[in-house]
């Protein structure tokens, strides 16, 4: 599934897009996805992302356009947003904005078929069920995490935790495995133990290098600056980059899960600390 860094440079490309660009027509090839009421003869779009969430927003030009029309894309197994210089299909579509000159296309296509949007109600910005960006909204995101330590997610081992998309929104599998091995950290010890750590000491003064929390921005800002992607067609940049997801040396381990995170050998797992009375705060999709 497309992760921060991926999504974030998919709304880079959509911005770029209609930076120069205008359009002026939409092919839905998704038969389980909404139509888009497109009304104006020529429209603009631009995008926000917040964690693995896309926007795309589609607004009129000339006088007289009415309301933007807000789409929130939720992207499963693969996904990607790509801007061309064609307006033929490509493989697996299902979106296609082109443009007014009808020379470019930016589409949304998905291997898998699984990706899903919705068009937002009046008011709609964002899932309530995810927490803000690690990128974005850092210190936002920060503060969320480390208010909240006695939610149950955090009764979990750290790998676990930093699933937990009310709290880490837009970690998944291969980031969490580069920010905890960057960070020297063991993916087993218990996730409150490590954040407690950090809590502890915030706001303390003296430099103390990089946390796991700093990591979960730097780390998937690099896939951003490098410009790279693991679902693209052709990844070897981003494989290359990678310091621990499925590279030699490393060992893949089961989480309770059966999500497999990737480790220095060394690392086992080991016995979680005694819980602390834990919020109700229900556990949120990844």
């Amino acid at each position: 599934m497309p992760e921060l860094g991926e999504v974030a440079l998919f709304c880079k490309i959509i911005n770029d897009a209609g930076e120069n660009f205008t359009f002026n027509s939409i092919m839905n090839f998704s038969a389980k996805n909404p139509n888009i009421p497109i009304k104006w003869d020529e429209f603009g779009i631009r995008s926000e992302c917040r964690g693995k969430e896309l926007a795309i927003i589609l607004f009129g030009i000339g006088a007289g356009a009415d309301a933007e029309i807000r789409l929130l894309v939720h992207f499963s197994l693969t996904g990607l947003i790509f801007f061309n210089k064609t307006t033929e299909a490509p493989k697996y579509p299902k979106l296609q904005f082109i443009t007014s000159c009808t020379t470019h296309s930016l589409f949304f296509s998905d291997q898998k078929g699984w990706g899903v949007w919705h068009i937002a109600e009046k008011g709609e910005l964002w899932s309530d069920n995810r927490g803000p960006d690690p990128l974005t909204e850092y210190d936002l995101f920060r503060k969320n995490v480390l208010s909240n330590l006695k939610a149950k997610q955090f009764n979990n081992c750290i790998c676990e935790a930093l699933l937990e998309q009310l709290y880490f929104n837009g970690i998944g599998n291969y980031l969490r495995a580069e920010i905890l091995f960057r960070a020297g950290i063991n993916p087993f010890l218990p996730a409150r133990d490590v954040l407690q750590a950090i809590a502890d000491t915030e706001g303390e003064e003296g430099a103390k290098g990089e946390d796991i929390l700093d990591l979960c921005r730097s780390v998937p800002q690099e896939v951003v600056t490098l410009g790279i992607n693991k679902y693209a067609e052709d990844n070897k940049k981003w494989a290359d980059w990678c310091q621990c997801y499925d590279k030699p040396g490393m060992t893949a381990t089961k989480d309770k899960n059966g999500r497999m995170i990737y480790h220095k050998p060394e690392f086992i797992r080991v016995v979680k600390s005694k819980k602390v009375a834990s919020s109700s705060t229900p556990s949120k999709p990844q």
